[in-house]
């Protein structure tokens, strides 16, 4: 599991990008811990392009151009978790960050009057959910991907990844966008995040 690695600055944060031969994202986090980092969190259009300008170099671009990589998976810190009751999947990063980028339709302020009316329907309402949880609704179509996505991600929610298991994580593609996939897929890269010292 040992990789060479590129170092980047964005704002007060360093990204450290690594290759690795084949890890699970669990094998792949070690990486991050090594360096006292978190597998990296995206919030902005800015910081996905930087992210992506930074991991896939002109190098692997012009052999993407010419050969493409299908089994290209870089782990990002970004997790995805099948809600069975309201079929959706919900979202948090490993940095306890919230999942603000890349969603559709995130989570809505709804007034009382409309939670009221909404927990009439519903007994079990005081259920309560991890805090950095984030709600989206999965309306991508594989013609149409959202944002960063691939076309025709995110999945369904609970889809399955082969052998591999369910789609939980998330990864960056060789095109550079983002696909989610099981985390036990062998993975060829992870991104670290970690608050630079002053």
């Amino acid at each position: 599991m040992t990789g060479t690695g590129r170092l980047a600055k964005m704002a007060n944060h360093m990204l450290i990008s690594t290759s690795i031969l084949m890890a699970a994202i669990f094998d792949a986090s070690a990486i991050c811990a090594k360096h006292n980092a978190t597998p990296c969190s995206v919030h902005s259009d800015e910081e996905n392009s930087f992210l992506i300008d930074s991991v896939i170099s002109k190098s692997e671009r012009s052999k993407r151009d010419v050969s493409p990589k299908t089994d290209t998976c870089v782990w990002l810190g970004l997790h995805l978790v099948h809600n069975e009751k309201e079929n959706t999947n919900d979202c948090y990063c490993d940095d306890s960050s919230d999942c603000s980028f890349g969603y559709k339709n995130v989570t809505k302020h709804e007034s009382k009057k409309d939670k009221k009316k909404k927990n009439k329907k519903c007994s079990c309402n005081k259920t309560k959910k991890p805090k950095a949880t984030t709600p989206f609704s999965l309306v991508t179509e594989p013609s149409e991907p959202s944002g960063p996505w691939a076309p025709g991600c995110p999945s369904k929610p609970g889809s399955d990844d082969g052998s591999y298991g369910k789609k939980h994580c998330v990864a960056i593609d060789h095109n550079g966008k983002w696909k989610d996939c099981s985390c036990e897929r062998p993975g060829t890269g992870i991104v670290c995040k970690k608050e630079c010292s002053p």
